[in-house]
């Protein structure tokens, strides 16, 4: 197939969501407006010995998913951002949700992607001359699916 255009989109209108219990639903964090996963890794032991010759071995171990950043307006009066602030400080696992915003050419979304996680971060910045904002991190524990669009 020839190419005719780039397929990149512009993540507007995404959303990111947790749940307690993800059979009731999820609940959309409110004015995020920039999410990052980082951190993503396979550690690997270095198993080289005196057979090995001269190239290292390595034994896969553990996967780290790593975490999703997360930023925002920081809305004081927002249920939903309190509740963030409520799991990190209980450690509750939740559930995540980010879904991508809808392709205008099928009218579905791009895709999602879910994966379990602690709140593990929350700070606020209050500059005098911005808007409000919230930061934090969640840190995945397991993997994460990801599910494309059509």
């Amino acid at each position: 197939m020839a190419y005719s255009a780039s397929a990149a989109f512009s993540p507007r209108g995404s959303s990111l969501g947790y749940a307690v219990n993800p059979s009731l639903g999820y609940t959309t964090f409110a004015e995020l407006s920039q999410l990052d996963f980082s951190g993503t890794k396979l550690d690997l032991a270095d198993v080289t010995n005196f057979q090995s010759g001269i190239f290292k071995e390595w034994l896969a171990t553990l996967l780290d998913s790593g975490e999703l950043n997360f930023k925002g307006n920081f809305i004081p009066s927002d249920s939903t951002q309190q509740n963030a602030l409520t799991y990190f400080n209980t450690a509750t696992r939740l559930s995540w949700y980010l879904t991508l915003p809808i392709n205008s050419a099928t009218s579905q979304p791009y895709g999602h992607f879910t994966f379990l996680g602690f709140v593990s971060e929350y700070t606020w910045g209050l500059p005098i001359a911005k808007q409000g904002e919230i930061t934090g991190k969640v840190k995945i524990t397991g993997a994460i699916a990801f599910v494309a669009g059509s």
